[in-house]
């Protein structure tokens, strides 16, 4: 029987990363068959459907066989693992999955002739390491917990199939993966960082580390990228690749999430990073194959957030002379978190929101931006920098004092016509650009 060349199985199809990994696979047109143990697959019904789906455990030789011999298989994408904290717990059971189940799979990809065989691995094969050391894949792994041990000698296989049998096996190391969705009941804040930002009411994350801390983080769609860089490439130099991650301060990692949602608070603990490394030298992945990534708080920033809206009474409320007064209160500006941001619109030409042309965009500073005052509405032509400290709104309209030399000659060059949106404490909404 011909093997079709996009047929793919993806074992442990239901865990957090198959899940991104079928959804990609699926979209970049390949037969993608999920094989996950029974208990997973009854527990994640409620997931929509991405292609077909099988229960079986991969330590029962026999069913792997059957499934082998009733399926066409050309790649295999490996991730099923029972992972560190059930591993220290269950020791025996992370060992028949992790390191026979892992066997029996390579077995049957030598008797099947699969082709390419992608091992979901882990940077934890190098155990601790100093906090300004970046390992490469060429260091010496020294992995100090069962799991990223199980990692390692399943890697060694691999590169025994390779050798003996010209299997294609290829290893990704990866880190710490964060996103929505994922479900650990031991590193809950890895998908509570992603989900709690659209949070309305006051919530709390629990990151263990300690505020200076190190950690390697890489979203779980970055991660599925790099597996189908790995499935499409003709052939692999390497057999061991570090997967991409970017090195992150804890501390850091707590400012912005409290700054992009005010109502989440952050609570640290003390611990310090083991059987990790805190930086990954990822040059070799990004050189073969061109992967690259975004930055984690790019994808913090343009994750869904809480957006409060009015309803009728408090927009009625807002249109009525004492709610008017309400809104006149001053609203302070924050070079961190903007609130006030300018949209301009051009009837001439284009020009950059909120410089005026022949001169330099100006930043906000706490030292020279000035307070606005209250004016008349905004008159069409009406000029403006990018600098300003705070404003008032009135029901006769918004006004920002802007500098002067910018404001003439911004009116002499352009006829625009700004529209302001205000986030107060009201909510009321204008559109925005803030430089």
């Amino acid at each position: 029987m011909e093997t079709p060349s996009n047929s793919v199985l993806v074992t442990g199809g239901r865990g957090f990363i198959g899940l991104a990994v079928r959804k990609l696979l699926q979209r970049s047109g390949y037969s993608v068959l999920a094989l996950d143990q029974p208990e997973a697959a009854a527990a994640g019904t409620g997931h929509f459907s991405l292609g077909r789906e099988i229960a079986i455990d991969i330590t029962e030789r026999k069913q792997l066989r059957s499934l082998f011999h009733t399926r066409p298989i050309a790649a295999i994408v490996h991730l099923a693992a029972i992972l560190p904290t059930m591993a220290q717990r269950e020791p025996a059971r992370a060992t028949q999955v992790n390191i026979e189940g892992s066997l029996k799979l390579l077995e049957m990809a030598r008797q099947f002739g699969v082709r390419r065989f992608i091992f979901g691995s882990s940077l934890s094969v190098y155990g601790t390491c100093p906090a300004e050391e970046a390992v490469t894949e060429m260091d010496r792994a020294a992995p100090e917990d069962l799991y990223g041990a199980a990692k390692l000698y399943v890697e060694q296989l691999g590169d025994v199939y390779r050798q003996a049998h010209g299997l294609e096996f290829v290893s990704l190391r990866i880190g710490r993966v964060v996103g929505a969705g994922a479900r650990s009941a031991t590193s809950a804040w890895r998908s509570e960082i992603f989900e709690h930002l659209g949070t309305a009411t006051p919530a709390e994350i629990e990151i263990p580390y300690a505020e200076s801390e190190r950690i390697l983080l890489v979203h779980v769609e970055e991660v599925a990228e790099m597996f189908l860089k790995l499935l499409q490439a003709q052939r692999a130099a390497h057999g061991i690749y570090n997967a991409a991650c970017e090195s992150l301060v804890v501390g850091d990692l707590r400012r912005e999430l409290e700054r992009l949602n005010r109502r989440l608070r952050v609570k640290l603990g003390g611990r310090v990073v083991v059987g990790n490394p805190r930086q990954v030298e990822w040059s070799r992945l990004a050189r073969e194959f061109g992967v690259g990534m975004v930055p984690i708080f790019e994808r913090l920033a343009s994750a869904p957030r809480f957006a409060p809206r009015l309803d009728l009474r408090s927009r009625l409320w807002a249109r009525t002379p004492l709610g008017f007064a309400f809104a006149r209160q001053p609203r302070r500006l924050s070079p961190h978190d903007p609130k006030i941001k300018i949209l301009a619109l051009s009837q001439k030409k284009a020009t950059r929101v909120g410089v005026p042309l022949g001169s330099a965009p100006q930043k906000w500073s706490r030292s020279s931006a000035k307070r606005p005052t209250i004016r008349s509405s905004w008159p069409a032509g009406a000029g403006f920098t990018s600098s300003c400290s705070s404003i008032h709104v009135s029901p006769w309209g918004t006004k920002i004092a802007w500098r002067p030399a910018a404001k003439a000659g911004l009116m002499s060059d352009l006829g625009l016509l700004p529209i302001i949106q205000v986030e107060s404490w009201l909510h009321l909404y204008f559109a925005a650009i803030c430089a």
